[in-house]
């Protein structure tokens, strides 16, 4: 991966609140995300969507400028209904990640001011977060009385269909 757009839409993301610890983000847009190959496969993603719940970066410019330009990053998010902030200090947050681990958050947007009531109830929901919800359906089977759990994620990401093709053998 090499960018932001390819970022957002990997599938190994799928439900997270991703940090960029780049300090400007945004900077050349998001190119045509439905553009395909000549393979059927989409040009400038790893999957058919924005696969993260959020998007934190530490400065987000809002004009782009590339030959590809289709739309900002902020459109992008905007119109996928994507949450972002910018103005955070993303090393300092990606150390204390590094640090303490993976740890639960929330990321409200409202239009109206988010009272005190929301943002605990928000944070008590984060807390009770259950990873089943981001998970493939689970396929279940009964082998002499006991039952046995498998998780089948079929998510996979573009760039690993395009190395499957002939053209990609050939290299």
């Amino acid at each position: 991966m090499s960018g932001y757009t390819e970022a957002l839409t990997d599938p190994s993301y799928s439900g997270q609140i991703l940090t960029l610890t780049y300090p400007l983000v945004g900077n050349y847009g998001i190119p045509d995300v439905l553009e395909k190959d000549e393979d059927g496969i989409q040009k400038y993603t790893e999957s058919d969507r924005i696969q993260i719940r959020a998007l934190v970066v530490h400065e987000l410019s809002l004009t782009a400028s590339h030959w590809n330009l289709d739309m900002t990053l902020d459109e992008w998010l905007y119109n996928e209904k994507i949450p972002g902030i910018a103005g955070i200090d993303t090393r300092a947050l990606t150390t204390k990640l590094r640090t303490e681990g993976v740890m639960m958050g929330i990321l409200a947007v409202s239009e109206k001011e988010i009272d005190e009531k929301h943002s605990r109830h928000s944070l008590q929901s984060a807390k009770k977060y259950n990873d089943d919800e981001f998970m493939s359906d689970s396929v279940h089977k009964r082998a002499q009385d006991i039952w046995y759990w498998t998780r089948i994620n079929c998510s996979r990401r573009h760039w690993c269909q395009k190395c499957d093709t002939a053209q990609c053998a050939k290299t």
